[in-house]
C-alpha cells in the first residue's frame, strides 16, 4: 500500500482495541520495557471526545482566570480537581493495559530494599488495575508518564494499518 492510504489508513480495530507501546525511556532490571496498550485518541472516539471536552473547556477557562489572578488557591486546588478528572477520564476510555511496569522496590522481612550486586533496588511489577491506573496517573508526580501517554494514543503512525500488519508478520 502506497501513498494517501499508507500515510493515513488506520486500523479501525486497533484504534478501538488498542496497541502496545513501549516506553523506551525506562529499561527494567530484566532490560525489558515498560509497555502500555492504548486506543486512539482522535474525533472519532466519540465517547472520551464526549468526556474530555467539557473537562478541557473547564481547564481553559481556569488558566485564563490563574493568568489574571496567580494566587488565587480557589483555582489552583480546581486545577488539581481537573487533572485527575482528565487523568481518569483517559484511564477509562483509552489505557487498557501495561505490562513489565515496575513500580515498588521489594523487601526483605526485616522492611529493608533488597539490593541487585550495583546496590540498585530490585523492583516488583506493578499489576495493572483501572483503579490502580487512575491512582498512578492521577499523581501530579507522574504527569510526564500521562503527557507521554496521551502523545502515544494520539499519534497517528501507532495505529496506521500498514505498520499494523508489519507487525504482526514479525
Amino acid at each position: 500500500m502506497g501513498g494517501l492510504l499508507s500515510k493515513y489508513f488506520t486500523d479501525k480495530n486497533a484504534e478501538k482495541a488498542g496497541v502496545w507501546v513501549e516506553y523506551t525511556d525506562l529499561v527494567n532490571d530484566d532490560n525489558t520495557y515498560p509497555a502500555f496498550c492504548v486506543k486512539r485518541i482522535s474525533p472519532t472516539n466519540t465517547s472520551y471526545q464526549a468526556k474530555i471536552t467539557p473537562e478541557l473547556q473547564k481547564l481553559s477557562a481556569l488558566q485564563k482566570r490563574l493568568e489574571t489572578k496567580p494566587d488565587d488557591n480557589k483555582a489552583v486546588e480546581e486545577l488539581s480537581k481537573i487533572s485527575k478528572r482528565l487523568a481518569n477520564i483517559f484511564v477509562d476510555e483509552i489505557l487498557v493495559g501495561w505490562k513489565d511496569l515496575k513500580y515498588s522496590a521489594k523487601l526483605d522481612e526485616d522492611g529493608n530494599m533488597i539490593l541487585d550486586v550495583d546496590g540498585n533496588p530490585i523492583c516488583e511489577e506493578l499489576e495493572y488495575s483501572k483503579d490502580t491506573a487512575r491512582e498512578l496517573l492521577g499523581d501530579a508526580d507522574f504527569a510526564e508518564l500521562l503527557r507521554w501517554l496521551m502523545d502515544q494514543s494520539a499519534e497517528i503512525s501507532n495505529f496506521l494499518a500498514c505498520n499494523r500488519r508489519n507487525d504482526l508478520k514479525h
